[in-house]
């Protein structure tokens, strides 16, 4: 079985099933985070709400596996040399240290993202440490980006000249409305109680 699984896998090359499963858990990580925000935001209309926490769901639990397919595409080449321990604990590999650490620590942050997400975890946990928990969704879209974006640099691939600073641009957009309707309310509350 693991033979024929291994003939099968062959069909991509590991650089390419590395690059691909990473990519891919990258845009969906930015589907997630400018999804909360968009919900954040309060511009899904009520109605849609059920509908949209679900996908946004859906999506986070296809990101963290194709996280855990992006550090385990390195096992299925004979020739990579690399260990468990340079995939799953931070800065302990010698080749571009931080950029592997960033990846890894967002791997972990991603996997405390999903786990917080079940219902029963939520309800156990309580809403305000679940809400402090989703706010790593921030430095794990940072983490994430500097991960992909430094070990991208010598591609060649015209998509990811582009999709790192698009990205980072909407997120960085989304967070500013949410601040300054946060900055406006408070201000609207404080208005009030003076008046």
């Amino acid at each position: 079985m693991s033979n024929r699984l291994s003939e099968l896998l062959t069909v991509f090359s590991t650089g390419d099933m590395v690059r691909g499963s990473g990519m891919a858990a990258y845009v969906l990580l930015f589907l997630i985070v400018s999804g909360g925000l968009i919900l954040s935001l309060q511009w899904v209309p009520a109605r849609q709400r059920a509908n949209f926490l679900a996908y946004h769901r859906l999506i986070s639990f296809s990101a963290l596996a194709l996280l855990l397919l992006h550090g385990l595409a390195f096992f299925i080449d004979k020739y990579a040399f690399v260990s468990w321990m340079d995939v799953l604990i931070p800065f302990w590999t010698q080749h571009k240290t931080l950029e592997i650490a960033t990846g890894i620590i967002a791997l972990y942050t991603m996997a405390a993202l999903v786990l917080t997400s079940y219902r029963s975890v939520m309800k156990a946990i309580g809403y305000e440490n679940w809400r402090a928990t989703h706010y790593l969704a921030f430095p794990c879209f940072i983490l994430s980006f500097y991960h992909g974006a430094m070990l991208s640099k010598s591609s060649n691939i015209l998509f990811l000249s582009w999709i790192y600073p698009a990205t980072a641009s909407i997120v960085s957009s989304l967070l500013l409305m949410r601040v300054w309707k946060l900055v406006e309310r408070r201000r609207s509350e404080n208005e009030n109680s003076a008046g």
